[in-house]
């Protein structure tokens, strides 16, 4: 290909990896806006963002483990109860005011109400305790939610929204856990006023209910339970978004922090992926080993910006989107701190924004808010992944004489300036070629059909280049997939497996696994994959002191034996082949038509009754030595027949000895023996 060809072919790539870059890290059909921003809820109003405002506790925890270079010694699980959301003070201030307001008139009005429910009771189930009680104590709990805790609730929403407290279920939630509180001031007395008119005793329900729901009582429970009431868990809503991540498509979790809002739209400034796994009232997580920068969104912030103004200029401390953990010690804070301070004074923000503190901070201006707020967030992995790549791309073609550019010209110049060669023909003949044994023999620790035998081939046949393997799911091409990186180890290459579904990885490395498991010499021998971008990589299990010694351990062991070894493949594959030739010979020496004539079902006698169903015998696996065993008795059989003594026998019967070539005279004769055989025993 000629230089000026390479240039053109790179100038193609380049524009196509970009268009892709901007297509995935923007929301392409509505105004190109960045697509991580962050969001509370989904379009279908599922849990996908959770901010930590509202739990102070574990907001501080998830600061000190930012700081200190996301060490697990500092945050790795989470406990159910450990952190929960309390009332703030300045909303019960406002509880209080809104209990002195329930009036006498109010809870005179729902006793009525529930003494009448309680005569209503015994009426109905004038002889069934358990009935009558459960009926007048399910109706004294609606009367209390309908007329005292939903007008109560009603009026503290607007003053929960303004705290940011919880989201639209907390309403719901104050509304029953204060019902059952309430109600429990009154199941008692209707319990026992309907005991005592069940035996005959006259009552008054409204003296008993009047007794137990006095005004003074019902503001004392009212204000004990939200003295005490912890909106939310942090566990039930991060184990809430982990079910939201399984009904949701190809989303995995991130931690956001620190955000910037421009536009009434708020975007994350730092990003990292975890993973959250439940053990018994447990998640355990675990972070990825890179750090993102919300680069998109701040770009983007930034371009908007100087259009509004009629300014220039660029943020110079974000030129890497990705930061990596390990080149960072245990200080992540002196990194991070001049990005969030180039924001403060690019937007002209009225503070600073402290990364060492973990109390809420904001820092405004007229056109955009800077806070150190922290969330948990759901959003698309795979498109993370692509973005990577596609930056990997352009970085490295940027390199002009790069691996990856001399790559893509090849690519290119086999797909667009010439077809590639084909080799589905020749892998068919030499195919076909093949013995049997040869067929069936193979050096592979994955059965394999002979299809996948031929895509082997192809991946070893030189100058193929390019294999497609299609078929719908459960058809074999991740059993495929695993045969050619087994096939690769096994002629000592290294083997990279890509996709943009992580499932089809986990499928490849699962059954990966589990062929090396049944050669592993030892149970805690380091698994050598390494899953590039997965959470929880074995980098450094495999790259440990006690894994490289065990591996090196492992290889003077094998090469000592390997001669051995390969030896005794070289004599299993041979003895393997020797014996199905073996076996083919034994079925070509067997003449269907002998068989078929010893048994009695040649032309002439065809369509007789005989007790052999050779169809069956054939289907058998043992059907060779079976023919071959009917064989020896058929003819031993006819010498017996042919015998002087037997003629004679026959003769007396009145039997000509070429009848019993049929199966119906062989029958007869059989038969005639055997009753013969028995009068001579019993005379």
């Amino acid at each position: 290909m000629s230089k000026n060809n390479k240039n053109a072919t790179l100038a193609f790539v380049k524009e196509v990896a970009m268009y892709f870059l901007d297509f995935l890290e923007t929301d392409f059909h509505k105004r190109r806006l960045p697509k991580r921003s962050i969001q509370l809820r989904s379009k279908d109003n599922l849990l996908v963002g959770l901010g930590f405002n509202k739990y102070a506790a574990f907001n501080r925890l998830i600061w000190e483990t930012i700081i200190k270079n996301f060490d697990r010694n500092k945050f790795s699980h989470l406990q159910k109860g450990a952190y929960r959301a309390d009332i703030p003070n300045n909303l019960l201030n406002i509880i209080t005011i809104q209990v002195n307001k329930i009036s006498e008139a109010q809870v005179s009005e729902v006793v009525d109400k529930i003494a009448g429910k309680v005569h209503e009771a015994f009426t109905l189930f004038p002889k069934d305790y358990e009935q009558a009680s459960s009926y007048a104590v399910d109706n004294a709990s609606a009367i209390l939610k309908t007329h005292l805790v939903v007008p109560f609730v009603q009026k503290l929403e607007q003053p929960l929204e303004t705290l940011n407290i919880g989201d639209e279920n907390i309403a719901y939630l104050m509304e029953e856990e204060l019902t059952a509180v309430l109600v429990q001031l009154v199941e008692s007395s209707i319990s026992e006023t309907l005991k005592h008119a069940i035996v005959g005793e006259e009552i008054d329900a409204k003296d008993a209910v009047e007794e137990v729901l006095q005004t003074g009582d019902i503001k004392s429970a009212i204000d004990s339970f939200f003295e005490s009431f912890q909106v939310f868990d942090v566990y039930n809503e991060v184990n809430e978004m982990s079910r939201n991540k399984a009904i949701l498509d190809k989303q995995e979790f991130y931690l956001y922090f620190c955000d910037i809002t421009y536009n009434k739209t708020k975007y994350p400034v730092f990003y990292i992926p975890f993973s959250a796994e439940k053990f018994g009232d447990a998640l355990v997580f675990e972070f990825d080993s890179q750090l993102y920068v919300n680069k998109k969104a701040l770009e983007y912030i930034v371009q908007q910006y100087n259009e509004e103004r009629g300014k220039f200029g660029n943020l110079k401390t974000i030129s890497e989107r990705i930061i990596y953990l390990a080149q960072h010690g245990n200080d992540l804070s002196s990194t991070l701190q001049p990005i969030i301070d180039e924001l403060t004074d690019f937007f002209e923000l009225d503070s600073k924004v402290n990364i060492g503190r973990a109390a809420p901070q904001t820092a405004k201006g007229l056109f955009a808010r800077v806070t150190n707020s922290c969330y948990f967030a759901l959003f698309d992995k795979s498109d993370e992944a692509l973005v990577n790549d596609y930056e990997m791309i352009l970085q490295l073609l940027a390199q002009e004489d790069s691996v990856l550019a001399e790559a893509f010209n090849r690519l290119i110049d086999d797909f667009i300036h010439k077809n590639p060669e084909r080799f589905t023909l020749e892998i068919e003949d030499d195919w076909d070629s093949k013995d049997i044994p040869d067929k069936l023999v193979f050096s592979s620790p994955i059965p394999l059909n002979s299809e996948q035998l031929q895509i082997i081939a192809a991946v070893r046949k030189k100058g193929c280049r390019y294999i497609t393997v299609e078929g719908p799911p459960g058809t074999g091409k991740s059993h495929t997939i695993t045969a050619i990186a087994f096939n690769a180890i096994l002629d000592n290459q290294n083997v990279l497996v890509l996709s943009d579904k992580k499932e089809a990885l986990d499928v490849v490395e699962d059954k990966i696994t589990e062929a090396m498991n049944k050669v592993r010499i030892d149970k805690n021998f380091q698994n050598p994959i390494l899953r590039l971008g997965k959470t929880g990589s074995t980098y450094s299990q495999i790259l440990s002191n006690a894994a490289m010694n065990d591996i090196k351990l492992h290889h003077r062991v094998v090469k000592k034996e390997y001669e051995k070894l390969k030896d005794s493949i070289e004599k299993t594959s041979n003895t393997l082949k020797d014996e199905l030739e073996n076996e083919i010979a034994r079925y070509g020496a067997i003449d269907l038509r002998e068989v078929y004539e010893m048994i009695g079902l040649d032309q002439q006698y065809k369509g007789h009754d005989h007790p052999i169903d050779i169809s069956e015998v054939l289907n058998n696996p043992n059907a060779a030595d079976e023919l071959e065993e009917f064989r020896k008795i058929f003819l031993h059989l006819k010498e017996l027949l042919n015998t002087s003594s037997i003629k004679e026998v026959l003769k007396l019967m009145r039997l000509d000895s070429n009848e019993s070539r049929n199966m119906n005279g062989l029958l007869q004769f059989t038969t005639l023996g055997t009753t013969l055989l028995h009068t001579m025993q019993n005379y």
